[in-house]
């Protein structure tokens, strides 16, 4: 999900080479159907938006719909702290991010994490 229009043809071609697998589509992922547009076992990638509320809500937002099984995404640190509180998320943190490979600058230091969704069985 891409809400920026003026990222169309550069994500189209950036994802081109991985045919079908990828695809981006160009709305506010708060009202697309995620349940009627996901296959089954569809991943999450994203850099998300440097606002760690908005970030954390979106992801939050995202692993409601049962068919996305997990996540790599690049958030705000104050983001990974919140997700890493949520009891239905697994969150690893896998990296960070230097504020200067971005430009600008990131406003916030910046984590990869791993996401995916806590067993709920029980023995």
């Amino acid at each position: 999900m891409e809400k920026d229009e003026r990222l169309r043809d550069h994500l189209t071609e950036r994802l081109a080479p991985f045919g079908a697998r990828a695809r981006v589509t160009f709305d506010d992922v708060r009202c697309v159907d995620l349940e009627g547009g996901l296959d089954l076992g569809s991943a999450l990638v994203s850099i998300m938006p440097f606002d760690p509320k908005l970030a954390t809500d979106l992801i939050r937002h995202v692993f409601t719909c049962p068919r996305v099984e997990y996540g790599l995404v690049v958030v705000p640190s104050t983001s990974a702290q919140l997700l890493t509180r949520c009891t239905d998320l697994a969150v690893v943190e896998v990296d960070g991010i230097a504020r200067s490979s971005f430009w600008p600058p990131a406003p916030t230091v910046l984590r990869v994490l791993a996401i995916g969704r806590r067993s709920t069985c029980s023995s």
